[in-house]
């Protein structure tokens, strides 16, 4: 009941918060918790059963194993897609799609990570307000996608929209702001090797 919901929702903070110490081992003893204590039954997707399968494919990307990491996100994803209560699922598709994208990303800097990383900002836009992080965070992803593939017009809207949003939030985690930092200065240090 509402015991069990809330031991759930401290576990998956105790998860966030080892995996932005870079805590690998640490995240996964909860992950493998939470995916004990929560399986996934005939078909239901519990919160705790999506964040916990995705807090493992973030752990892989600390451990340096993209591909691990991307074929974790993508039976999720799949689950969720396939799930009759999909259309509840929103929230948890953007964040496996986020996740995925990451992966494919650091896999293989390949050209399938961008239809998952544009889904992501497509939902948030849809269902976050604009100051939120996670918003801010797809927005982020997306943009190191376009820099990274020469479409630095684009990226910078997405990147203002990011920073905009975020400034809202003074307390807000590094895990939010730094890539947003690391972009900026990325972009700005290209910029100058190309009027140097």
């Amino acid at each position: 009941g509402e015991h069990h919901a809330f031991f759930a929702s401290t576990l998956l903070q105790r998860m966030e918060l080892r995996l932005a110490q870079g805590d690998a081992q640490g995240a996964e003893d909860i992950c493998h918790r939470l995916l004990t204590d929560w399986a996934a039954p005939n078909g239901q997707l519990p919160n705790a059963y999506v964040y916990g399968t995705l807090g493992l494919a973030r752990v892989r990307l600390l451990q340096n194993r993209p591909d691990e990491a991307a074929a974790t996100a993508q039976v999720l994803l799949d689950r969720v897609l396939k799930s009759p209560q999909a259309d509840s699922l929103l929230r948890q598709e953007a964040a496996v799609r986020l996740w995925l994208g990451i992966a494919l990303q650091l896999e293989q800097g390949g050209s399938q990570a961008l239809p998952h990383l544009r889904r992501a900002v497509e939902l948030r836009e849809k269902m976050d307000d604009s100051a939120s992080p996670w918003l801010a965070q797809a927005r982020t992803v997306l943009a190191k996608y376009l820099v990274d593939h020469g479409q630095r017009g684009e990226a910078e809207g997405l990147l203002a929209r990011a920073s905009d949003g975020l400034t809202r939030h003074p307390q807000i985690g590094p895990q939010f702001y730094e890539p947003l930092r690391h972009l900026r200065a990325q972009m700005q240090a290209s910029a100058r090797g190309r009027t140097s």
